[in-house]
C-alpha cells in the first residue's frame, strides 16, 4: 500500500496521524475511533506503530504514527478492536525517528516536469500490468508468509466428518445411584449408574455426556456407589465402584470424559447383598478434605465387603485403613466444622471415627437407630436418614439423635437419601406412600412439606428437549412421587440452591425452583441394558432390553417408545450387510471399522464401553450399537431427522 498525505484525526489532544506505511510492530498506540469506523466500512483494519513523540507525554504533545492496513479477516487473533500488548515505556524521539534519506544523485528536482513519453496521470494501466500494490516478481515473501507447502490455516473451515456418533433417544432407563455437584462450576454435576457408567453435565442436567473413556469395563467397573469432587484439583472427580452382590470394583479419578483407574485395591462391592436388596448401600461413600495450609488432599473411601474406611493422602497411590471395618457401610459425612472426624452409617447402626488424618479410632454410637442408610453434613448440622426409623439430626458428638418430623413421615417408607444447603433440607425414600417420595424443610428440619405430592407439578417432558420421556409414558412407577419410586441420593447445585437433583430409579429428576416442580433430567443418559438390536426399512429399529422388554423407533432412534416383541438376528459385533463389513473393536481405545477403515470419533470412544450387538439401516446411512449398559449409540451420515 503506498503512502498518502499526512492527515489529522480526532484521537485526543494534540495527536497527529502520519501517512500510511507498510510496517507493523507492537506498540501501545491506539487507532482513532473515527478512523476505525471508516476502515471497517471498507472491510479493513489499521494496525498502528508509534514512530515519534515530542513532549513529555501524548497528552502534552503530538505523536507520529504509521499503520499497516490489512483486510479485516487477516487482523491478529485478538480482533480488530484489540490493542497490541504494552512494550513498556516509549523510546525517545532520538531513538525512534528514522533518519532522512538523501535523494539519489540523478533524481529530478521535486518540481520537474514529467518526461515527454510519460502517460497522462489518469491513463489506464496496461492490460497485463500487475495490481498497484503487488510486490515485484522477484520480491521475497513477507516474513510471516507460510511456506508454499504449509497446511491450511487453523482458521480455515474444517471438513465435516462423514459419520457423526450420538446417544440415541433411549434416554435413561437405569438406576441412578450417586450424584455430586461441582464446587467450582455452576451447573456442573456428575451422575453414576448402577450398571451403566458415569455421566457429567455442564448444563445443569439439560444434557449429559459419558465420562467412561478408557474404562476397561471389568466386572464392577460400571457400578458406581460413591463420588466426590476434588477440592485441590478443579474438575477432577473421585469415584468408587463395586457391584452389589460381588466383592469387586475399583477407585477412579475422572476428569472430563476420561476415567482413570487409580487402584483395584480399593473396592466397593458387597458380597453379601444382591440387586434386589433395596435401598442399596450407595451414596456418600467418598469424602474429600483439602488442607490448604499443607497442600494435602485427604481422600476417604468407604470400601465394601468389610474393608472399612480407607484414607489416601497422595491422590490414591496408597491407602491406610482408619476404622469401621467388618460392617456394610452405607454413607459417610464429616463432623460439622471438623474434618478430622467422620460419621459412618451402616446396616448395623452408626459409628464415629476420630483422628482420621492419622491413626483413627472407631466408636459405636449407641443412640443411633439399627440401620442408618445415609448421613450428610451441611449448614452447620449433621443429618441422618435411617430406613423405616425416619429422619434425624445428630448432635453432641453423636450421642444425641433427635428424630425429625414426628407424625409427618411414614413408618413404612425406607428413608435413604438426604441433601441440601444452608437451612434447607431434602430427604428421599424408597417405597413411599403415593406422592410422598421427597420432603423438604427450610428451617433445619423443624417443619416439613411434601414436594412431590401434586401430579400437576410433575412433568415428563425431558429437560433440554421438547419431547416426553419414553419410559415415563410407558411405566408410571418410575415417576418421582409414585409409590414405587426410589430415591438414591440428593444433591443441590452449590451456586444455585434452587437447582435440586434426585438420583434414583431409572435416572435423575431435577427441579429448578426448590422442589416446586419436577422434570426428568435424562437427556442422553445411556442407562438401558440391551441384548439385541435389529434395523428395518424407513428408519425403523428395535432392541431387546433388560427390565423394559422391547424399545422401538420409526426415526432411527431419535425418539423411542416401549413396544411388544420384535424379531432379532444373531448377536454380533462383526456384521456384513449390503456388501459392507462393520466391526466394533472392544480394546482400548474403542474403535468402529467400516470396511477396515475407522469411522469412530471422540464421542464413540468415550460412550462405547459395553457393546453387545450392532445393525445397520437398509440404506447404509445409520449404524446402531446396542450396549449391555450404556444405551444405544447411533452413527448417522448426514442430518438426523428430528420430528
Amino acid at each position: 500500500m503506498k503512502s498518502s498525505s499526512v492527515r489529522q484525526a480526532e484521537s485526543g489532544p494534540g495527536i497527529t496521524i502520519a501517512g500510511w506505511a507498510n510496517v507493523f510492530t507492537n506498540t501501545t498506540a491506539r487507532v482513532p475511533f473515527a478512523l476505525t469506523t471508516f476502515l471497517r466500512a471498507l472491510g479493513l483494519v489499521a494496525l498502528p506503530t508509534l514512530l515519534a513523540c515530542s513532549g513529555d507525554s501524548p497528552e502534552q504533545a503530538g505523536l507520529v504514527i504509521k499503520f499497516d492496513l490489512r483486510p479485516a479477516d487477516r487482523a491478529n487473533d485478538a480482533g480488530s478492536d484489540a490493542q497490541p500488548p504494552d512494550r513498556g515505556p516509549e523510546a525517545s524521539p532520538a531513538d525512534t525517528r528514522p533518519p532522512e534519506a538523501a535523494p539519489p544523485a540523478d533524481a529530478p528536482p521535486p518540481d520537474a516536469a514529467p518526461p515527454a513519453d510519460a502517460p497522462p496521470p489518469d491513463a489506464a494501466p496496461p492490460a497485463d500490468a500487475p495490481p498497484p500494490d503487488a510486490p515485484p516478481p522477484d520480491a521475497a515473501p513477507p516474513p510471516d508468509a507460510p511456506p508454499p507447502d504449509a497446511p491450511a490455516s487453523a482458521d480455515a473451515p474444517a471438513t465435516p466428518p462423514e459419520w457423526i456418533w450420538e446417544m440415541s433417544g433411549v434416554h435413561g432407563g437405569g438406576m441412578g445411584q450417586v450424584i455430586a455437584t461441582d464446587p467450582f462450576n455452576a451447573g456442573y454435576a456428575t451422575l453414576g449408574g448402577d450398571s451403566w457408567g458415569i455421566y457429567r453435565t455442564v448444563s445443569a442436567g439439560n444434557d449429559w455426556r459419558p465420562a467412561t473413556r478408557n474404562n476397561p469395563a471389568q466386572q464392577g467397573d460400571f457400578h458406581f456407589i460413591g463420588v466426590a469432587y476434588s477440592r485441590k484439583f478443579p474438575g477432577r472427580l473421585y469415584a468408587l465402584t463395586g457391584q452389589v452382590g460381588s466383592p469387586n470394583g475399583a477407585f477412579w479419578a475422572i476428569t472430563g470424559d476420561e476415567s482413570n483407574l487409580i487402584t483395584r485395591s480399593v473396592q466397593g462391592g458387597e458380597n453379601g447383598l444382591d440387586r434386589s436388596d433395596r435401598p442399596r448401600p450407595s451414596g456418600n461413600r467418598v469424602l474429600v478434605d483439602y488442607d490448604v495450609s499443607t497442600g494435602t488432599e485427604y481422600i476417604y473411601a468407604a470400601t465394601g465387603n468389610g474393608g472399612g474406611v480407607k484414607r489416601s493422602s497422595n491422590q490414591g497411590a496408597s491407602w491406610t485403613v482408619v476404622g469401621a471395618t467388618n460392617i456394610v457401610i452405607t454413607g459417610m459425612a464429616f463432623e460439622p466444622g471438623n474434618t478430622d472426624v467422620i460419621y459412618v452409617g451402616s446396616r448395623s447402626g452408626a459409628y464415629r471415627l476420630a483422628n482420621v488424618r492419622a491413626t483413627g479410632t472407631t466408636t459405636k454410637l449407641n443412640a443411633a437407630p439399627a440401620r442408618v442408610e445415609e448421613v450428610a453434613s451441611f449448614g452447620g448440622n449433621l443429618y441422618a436418614v435411617a430406613h423405616t426409623s425416619g429422619v434425624y439430626r445428630v448432635t453432641s458428638s453423636g450421642q444425641t439423635w433427635t428424630k425429625l418430623g414426628a407424625g409427618f413421615f411414614s413408618t413404612s417408607a425406607e428413608w435413604a437419601a438426604v441433601g441440601g444447603a444452608g437451612s434447607t433440607v431434602y430427604v428421599g425414600c424408597a417405597n413411599p406412600d403415593q406422592g410422598k417420595s421427597i420432603a423438604k424443610s427450610t428451617d433445619n428440619g423443624n417443619t416439613w412439606q411434601w414436594v412431590t405430592n401434586d401430579p400437576s407439578k410433575i412433568s415428563i417432558q425431558i429437560w433440554g428437549r421438547t419431547d416426553q420421556w419414553w419410559l415415563a409414558q410407558a411405566v408410571s412407577r418410575i415417576i418421582i412421587g409414585n409409590n414405587t419410586y426410589e430415591a438414591a441420593q440428593i444433591a443441590v447445585d452449590q451456586f444455585n440452591p434452587q437447582i435440586v437433583y434426585v438420583a434414583g430409579r431409572s435416572g435423575c429428576w431435577k427441579s429448578e425452583n426448590g422442589g416446586d416442580t419436577w422434570r426428568p433430567a435424562v437427556n442422553h443418559l445411556g442407562g438401558t441394558m440391551h441384548t439385541n438390536i435389529a434395523a428395518g426399512p424407513g428408519g425403523k429399529v428395535g432392541s431387546a432390553v433388560l427390565d423394559w422388554d422391547h424399545i422401538t423407533s420409526d426415526d432411527h432412534y431419535y425418539t423411542a417408545r416401549q413396544s411388544g416383541a420384535a424379531s432379532y438376528g444373531a448377536v454380533t459385533l462383526d456384521l456384513t450387510k449390503g456388501g459392507v463389513r462393520y466391526q466394533v473393536t472392544q480394546t482400548i481405545p474403542r474403535d468402529f471399522l467400516r470396511n477396515g477403515t475407522s469411522i469412530a470419533d471422540d464421542y464413540f470412544r468415550t460412550a462405547c464401553v459395553r457393546a453387545e450387538d450392532i445393525d445397520v439401516s437398509d440404506d447404509g446411512n445409520y449404524i446402531y450399537v446396542a450396549q449391555f449398559g450404556g444405551g444405544v449409540l447411533v452413527a448417522h451420515r448426514g442430518p438426523w431427522p428430528k420430528p
